[in-house]
């Protein structure tokens, strides 16, 4: 998901994003690729990623410890629960099929269900 932010509010928005993340992640900067080209869409855009530097990172692990990390994690932007949650209900709205992030919410309810 993109977000255009307007320029007199774009610092104090990094600010608080750059907190949010701040417990392991690398702010870049990408050109994304949108599914519907328009004149404009090829602007740089900030994205947040994890990076094996950070002590939380799974790389490709399975989705069971995926998980597992997800329903005990909390930021100071809320639990990792909640995120994934909400992320795949956003998805589920748009009509979006997002295969790992369905087995993520599968796992998480069932590891919820064994602790």
């Amino acid at each position: 998901m993109l977000y255009e932010v307007e320029a007199r509010i774009a610092a104090e928005i990094l600010a608080r994003l750059d907190h949010r993340e701040q417990a392991g992640y690398m702010r870049i900067q990408v050109t994304p690729r949108t599914l519907a080209p328009s004149p404009g869409d090829r602007q740089p855009a900030t994205c947040y990623i994890a990076t094996s530097q950070n002590a939380d990172y799974l790389g490709a692990a399975p989705v069971a410890d995926m998980a597992r990390q997800i329903a005990t994690s909390h930021g100071p932007s809320g639990s990792g629960r909640e995120y994934l949650l909400r992320l795949h209900q956003w998805l589920v709205t748009h009509d979006i099929d997002e295969p790992h992030i369905i087995d993520l919410v599968r796992a998480l309810k069932a590891f919820e269900h064994d602790y």
